[in-house]
Formats: C-alpha cells, sequence, structure tokens
C-alpha cells in the first residue's frame, strides 16, 4: 500500500490495465460533503477528468482505470471549491508497466498439455464405466440362451402354420386344403 500523507493506493492497482482504488483522509474529508478528485496522466496531465468520491468508513473512496501512462496525478477538492494539491506539489503516483514474462514450453504447452491429459482421461474413465465388458476371446459355440430363444421362435411359427393351415381341414372333415380358419370371410 503505497501512501503519501493522508492517499492511499494499492501497489499491485498502479499498473497499466488494472484499477486503482484511491483512499483520501485529508483535511477536506473532515469538512466537506462532497469530495471529487481532479486527474490527470502522464507529465502534462493527459486525459484530464474529475470523478465524484464516494464516502466509506475508511475515508473518500474513488476507483480510477490505469491507461497506458507512466504515471498517475491528481488532486482533490470539495463542493466548496476548496482545494487539496499537496502544498502545490500534487499527489503523484508511477503506473507500472504489465509484467511480460517469456513464453516457452513451460509457461504455454505445458499448463496446455496438462489440461488436454487431464480432460482425455477423464473422458476415458466415462467411457469405461458406460461400456459393458466385453470378454476378450470369441466363441464360436452359441450360447444356451440364443440357441434356447432360436428354438422357441420356431416352435411358434410352426404353432401358426398349423393353426391356420392344419386345424381348419381337420375340423371341416374334407381333408382338403383350404385357405384356413378365415376362408368364409373372402368369398
Amino acid at each position: 500500500m503505497k501512501n503519501k500523507g493522508n492517499v492511499f493506493i494499492n501497489n499491485e492497482d498502479l499498473c497499466q490495465g488494472k484499477t486503482a482504488r484511491i483512499i483520501y483522509n485529508g483535511p477536506l474529508s473532515k469538512v466537506g460533503d462532497e469530495l471529487y478528485i481532479h486527474l490527470g496522466f502522464g507529465n502534462m496531465w493527459e486525459n484530464l477528468s474529475e470523478v465524484k468520491m464516494e464516502k466509506t468508513s475508511d475515508g473518500y473512496v474513488a476507483e480510477i482505470p490505469m491507461i497506458k501512462a507512466d504515471t498517475l496525478n491528481f488532486c482533490f477538492r470539495d463542493s466548496k471549491n476548496n482545494w487539496d494539491n499537496n502544498s502545490c506539489k500534487n499527489y503523484s503516483f508511477e503506473i507500472s508497466k504489465p509484467k511480460m514474462i517469456k513464453a516457452t514450453s513451460e509457461t504455454i504447452i505445458k499448463p496446455v498439455t496438462n489440461k488436454v491429459d487431464a480432460k482425455i482421461n477423464e473422458v476415458a474413465k466415462i467411457i469405461e464405466s458406460a461400456t459393458p465388458s466385453i470378454p476378450n476371446e470369441l466363441s464360436l459355440v452359441p450360447s444356451k440362451n440364443i440357441t434356447e430363444a432360436y428354438i422357441q421362435r420356431k416352435k411358434n411359427k410352426l404353432m401358426f402354420y398349423r393353426l391356420f393351415n392344419f386345424i381348419p381341414r381337420e375340423v371341416t372333415g374334407t381333408g382338403k386344403k383350404n385357405k384356413g380358419i378365415f376362408s368364409s370371410l373372402w368369398k
């Protein structure tokens, strides 16, 4: 936490691309009902703006996005136009650039490979748990259940054949082959 008198800023927040939380507990925070931060970036105070600060238990707080610049400069004013400019020096803080890391196989390829390997292992476990076990050796002899089902189907076919062809001949007593039980329906 950087501290200049009555101004507090977290060090990590003073980096390009981040948002800095600025806390003010100076003399203007004791008397004013509204407080504004007047700020600019760089030595020439580019992107000049004024942001109304929010009163909290810590003091007056403003959150400022850090743009591409080397310094943040600011001062404070209240609603009665009283200023706190750090005794004519203004408040100035250096803004750091984002830390660059050298791209190597350790920083890029390995983390991705580890994630892919983990996903492949996860999918393999799901497939393994959902797939029924299959014996490694195939047998040419049909199992007992398959043979019994085949025989039962053949018996059913024979029963229907007799029902619709043989039994009507016996019932009529002619011994002749006719169209079956339902022959009278088609006359």
